[in-house]
């Protein structure tokens, strides 16, 4: 509007100044549309609405926003000073204002018209941060500018007095009574002002600042300890004043008075002050002033006002053992622990407790009581069980060292401690308890735990000796002999070859060693080269006599390269047919040990073209393929021999290797010739197993887990009787190969054949979704090939699992059982364990008390220590009133308890069943009175035993 008709826009800013007299806005918008020389009436205008209206704390935000943003429009000095005149007569002021005027005046040299400004406007001003600068903006004008320290002083001490930590204050006053000479009349004013400040923090600054400038800047530690005291006395109702003056005693190493005056604070303050200071007096007592009683005395009135206080405990725990008070140690270990909630902390100190009983009173009954209780709150820790097989070993009872050993095998994660404990159990088996079905069980467990490690075989043909089991001892033997030539052992593979040898010498029927060794080499799937020196040390034993010429000629064509042909000549010697005449045999043999190979293909080739079995041909072939390849550098030729023995039923491992063998001479491995090699030349029956074989052979090569998949899958599309175990395990071990290689899970899935069965597909689905992170995928996958294949073992314990987790009894009972029904003879025991435990739960929620019973005595038959179990059983049997039973089970545990059963309990549930269900008093007496011989501190025991005496 003002472009068109000012008068008009003059008008609307007037009426704006009516509704918003002191609009930041419109004063501002009339400074800038107007002309320099206009500009002193509208300061006037502004000057008078000052007079005219009455000004409110609105008002006062909206002129110091407006003054705030004037920049280049400020007003004169002239003008500036009477609009604060025109304020100061209606007893107002607007900071911002103020701040212009006195910076427009010290521009122009005006300091003490400045100066009169700002007293002028301070006692206006409400306390806080803003009059506080203010103060000392003044006090140092008058200081610096005007020559006044007095009156610079007067100021800085009102603001020492009503804010003790304005440190620029506290230093200009330091400067002024240095300058004066009079740094202890600056002490003695500090004081005085203390003494008479409000309780709290600010009254303790301005004590320290005393003691400070008199210790540090005075030099008289004499001086500041008067002053303490004096302080002390004056502020002996201030617990925050005492605080800081305790430890300014510290600081003068006066720490018997610091610790004194903790104690007085202590004595009146609440919460968390008084236990600071105790803390404090404490650890001054027990730490600087080697005053163990006076620090006992504040410890434990520390822990009176807070009973869970780890301050406190520790300490005392730490005087009473420096002091050998064993018991008073046992009090504060026990009060600690009926204070912690922590199951894991709760744990470590029953532990701590029980050590105490077994190395300091030497009480075996109360540490292996007290060792229990910690198991139960933390089953799972290894130091407790460790302490526990321990002490059985002490006390020399075999059964409960066992029992330790197999439960820290199941919490432990080290394969190497797990193999030492299955072999420690075996050797306990053995020698003191005498049951030689868990020595094998044992030891096999340990060589399956670390197959590299040669003491569980060794123990196991010692076994096999001792308890003359010739079979096992001839095939454990030859194992031992082949892992020890593997580590260079060569002098006890000896040892072992011939404890295999006198093993087959006992045999029934003739057996020839080599067959057993060469058995165990295909089944372990071992190198040629390792089989060869085998073969070389049995040879130097056969010439000992120790075997038969025949294997000797069997070893050295073995050594020669020529595996078909050593295959054949060892089958040839066993068999009761004769398929070659002795003359043709030995014509093969002399011309293969003279090393004329084209002589010896052309033997090979007429004994194949007049073949009328077709293994036998199959196998001339493959022998033909091992000369081309190995001594007559012709790979194309025994390639093409190959392809030939797998047409007519050669073993896919045995005829493949050539190709492979090719293969890696030619660079690498090649996965899509090798497949296509099967599935041409193999028949379509064998397809799977010789899929299998080369999904092994790269899962061996390194960064090839991509190729192994492709004939994983490649092998699960041709499988006639689908083996979901061999599949999966394979699948796993891939899974955690293919870990590493991040979104290759789903990517793989569009691989997946489409002539699958549908089960299998599923299944495959379901791995690569949870490898990918998927787990809502991989679930529906599983409930579907669990409702093509209702035996789908790898979807049965999942799906288990989520139903009984989701609350659907119906369906976990059916998954969980037809699991456990399948797999229990290959399942690890803690797996049984927890699956029994799930449908023991749920055969309970139906009240059906056999099934209950039935599950519970299953899973004690896998770890009878486990205390779910014990208290499972009880529960069902109390529930279905089978007191008989009740009875029974509480004898034979009581008779054979676990490591973690409380035998003192037990005695206690039996005299229970004797007094409350049989009325037989005089049982039930005796039962607890056994209880209270284990547990002198057993109080329902005790009572009970009252009881009985009274009837």
């Amino acid at each position: 509007v003002e472009e068109q008709t000012p008068s008009i826009a003059q008008t609307c800013l007037l009426q704006g100044l009516e509704l918003e007299p002191f609009s930041p806005k419109i004063w501002h918008f009339r400074l800038e549309r107007s002309e320099e020389l206009q500009r002193p009436g509208i300061w006037k205008q502004l000057s008078e609405q000052f007079k005219k209206t009455e000004i409110e704390e609105t008002h006062v935000e909206q002129l110091n926003e407006f003054f705030d943003q004037l920049g280049a429009l400020t007003p004169k000095t002239e003008e500036l000073g009477q609009l604060h005149k025109n304020l100061r007569k209606e007893e107002k002021s607007i900071p911002q204002l103020s701040t212009l005027y006195i910076n427009s005046l010290e521009n122009d040299g005006d300091i003490e018209g400045a100066l009169a400004v700002r007293q002028e406007v301070l006692p206006q001003m409400p306390a806080g941060e803003e009059k506080t600068a203010l103060q000392f903006e003044i006090a140092i004008h008058q200081i610096q500018l005007l020559g006044d320290p007095e009156g610079g002083k007067k100021n800085l001490w009102e603001i020492i007095e009503s804010n003790p930590r304005h440190l620029d204050a506290f230093h200009e006053l330091q400067e002024l009574y240095i300058n004066e000479d009079d740094l202890a009349g600056f002490v003695t004013q500090l004081e005085a002002l203390a003494a008479q400040a409000t309780p709290g923090p600010e009254r303790a600054d301005l004590y320290i600042q005393a003691f400070e400038l008199c210790r540090d800047l005075l030099g008289d530690e004499g001086e500041a300890l008067q002053l303490l005291e004096r302080a002390k006395d004056a502020a002996s109702d201030d617990s925050t004043t005492l605080q800081v003056l305790a430890a300014a005693y510290e600081e003068l190493a006066a720490l018997e008075e610091a610790a004194q005056l903790y104690e007085q604070v202590a004595s009146f303050a609440e919460g968390d002050d008084a236990l600071q200071a105790l803390e404090r007096a404490g650890e001054l007592y027990h730490q600087e002033l080697d005053q163990p009683d006076r620090a006992l005395d504040i410890y434990q009135l520390l822990l009176e006002k807070d009973p869970t206080s780890q301050i406190a405990t520790a300490q005392l725990k730490a005087i009473y053992d420096s002091l050998w008070m064993w018991d008073e140690l046992i009090e504060v270990t026990n009060h600690e622990i009926q204070h912690l909630e922590d199951k894991i902390l709760k744990s470590k100190r029953l532990k701590e407790l029980a050590e105490l009983y077994l190395g300091r009173l030497e009480d075996y009954e109360k540490s292996l009581s007290t060792y229990r209780l910690a198991l139960r709150e933390n089953p799972k820790d290894t130091g407790i069980l460790q302490a526990l097989h321990a002490l059985y070993e002490d006390l020399e009872d075999w059964p409960a060292v066992v029992s330790a050993l197999k439960a820290m095998t199941r919490s432990e994660v080290d394969p190497k401690q797990i193999c030492d404990n299955y072999i420690q159990i075996a050797t306990l088996s053995l020698d003191r308890l005498y049951r030689p079905e868990e020595t094998e069980k044992y030891y096999k467990l340990a060589h399956n735990q670390q197959p590299d490690r040669t003491d569980p075989l060794q123990g196991l043909v010692d076994f096999y000796d001792a308890t003359e089991n010739i079979e096992e001892l001839a095939q454990t033997a030859a194992q031992l002999a082949i892992l020890q030539m593997k580590q260079d052992h060569n002098e006890k593979s000896e040892e072992a070859l011939k404890r295999m040898l006198h093993a087959i010498e006992k045999f029934e029927e003739k057996t020839d060693p080599e067959t057993v060794l060469r058995g165990v080499l295909i089944e372990q799937q071992e190198t040629a080269d390792l089989a060869q020196k085998v073969f070389t040390k049995l040879r130097e034993l056969t010439v000992a006599g120790l075997v038969d010429t025949e294997v000797s000629v069997s070893q050295k064509l073995y050594e020669q390269q020529l595996f078909e042909l050593s295959w054949l000549y060892r089958v040839w010697n066993e068999s009761e047919e004769e398929s070659l005449s002795p003359q043709q045999k030995n014509l093969l043999v002399q011309t293969a040990f003279s090393e004329q190979w084209t002589a010896l293909q052309k033997q090979l080739n007429s004994l194949a073209e007049s073949s009328q079995v077709l293994d036998e041909t199959a196998s001339y072939r493959l022998s033909m393929a091992e000369i081309a390849l190995y001594h007559l550098n012709q790979p194309e030729q025994a390639i093409e021999y190959s392809e030939n023995a797998l047409q007519l039923g050669a073993p896919p491992e045995r005829a493949l290797l050539i190709a492979e063998t090719h293969q890696r001479q030619a660079g690498a491995l090649q996965v899509n010739q090798l497949i296509d090699t099967v599935q041409r030349f193999v028949h379509p029956d064998e397809h799977p197993r010789a899929l299998y074989h080369v999904a092994s052979t790269f899962l061996q090569e390194p960064n090839k887990h991509a190729e192994a998949l492709q004939c994983l899958i490649e092998a699960m599309s041709q499988i006639p009787d689908y083996n979901a175990d061999a599949l999966v395990e394979s699948l796993h071990e891939l899974a955690e190969k293919m870990a590493q290689q991040p979104g290759s899970a789903s990517a793989l899935l569009p691989t997946i054949p489409a002539n699958l069965p549908e089960e299998q597909q599923h299944l495959l689905k379901a791995w690569l979704q949870w490898t990918a992170g998927n787990d809502s995928e991989a679930h529906q996958h599983l409930e579907t090939a669990a409702q093509i294949n209702e035996d789908m073992v790898p979807a049965l314990r999942v799906l288990g699992d989520i139903h009984y987790n989701s609350q659907q009894p119906e369906h976990s009972e059916y998954y969980l059982y037809r699991y456990l029904e399948l797999e229990w003879e290959r399942l690890p025991y803690d797996e049984v364990v927890e699956i029994c435990l799930k449908l023991a739960h749920l055969a309970e929620r139906q009240e059906d008390w056999d099934n209950v019973l039935f599950y519970t005595d299953q899973a004690s038959k896998f770890i009878p220590e486990e205390q779910r179990i014990h208290e499972q059983h009880i529960r069902a049997l109390e529930r279905a009133m089978m007191w008989e039973e009740l009875r029974s089970y509480l004898e034979q545990r009581i008779d054979s308890p676990e490591p973690t059963d409380d035998v003192a309990e037990l005695w206690f549930a039996l005299g229970r069943i004797h007094s409350d269900q049989f009325n037989e008093t005089e049982e039930a007496r005796q039962c607890y009175e056994n209880a209270v011989k284990l547990n002198p501190e057993h109080e329902k025991a005790l009572e009970a035993i009252q009881s009985t005496i009274q009837i």
